[in-house]
């Protein structure tokens, strides 16, 4: 049978072409972005978006306090209203060499 024939044809068709929804956690988890294209529409718009955000965007590194090879939680905050703070929320420290 032809995809989209029988029951729950048109359903599994539809959802055939979806995302996966754990896409946009995983992003926001690892202080990544996630923008979702729906066919039809306007492309230039959503790439437009993605490159405004990219050019107003700050990159902040620090050197971990402790070398222990141990998870730590990162707490970011902006004082600025109307800024949404992109950041993962933990990270590894590297072992010390000995």
């Amino acid at each position: 049978m032809p995809p989209g024939i029988g029951p729950g044809g048109l359903q599994a068709m539809l959802l055939a072409d979806m995302p996966d929804p754990g896409l946009a956690r995983v992003a926001e988890e690892t202080g990544g972005g996630y923008t979702e294209i729906r066919f039809g529409q306007d492309l230039g718009a959503a790439f437009a978006r993605v490159a405004d955000e990219l050019h107003s965007q700050y990159l902040i590194g620090f050197a971990p306090p402790k070398r222990d090879g141990k998870v730590h939680d990162i707490d970011l905050r902006v004082s600025q209203r109307g800024l949404k703070p992109r950041a993962r929320k933990s990270y590894v420290a590297p072992k010390a060499q000995s």
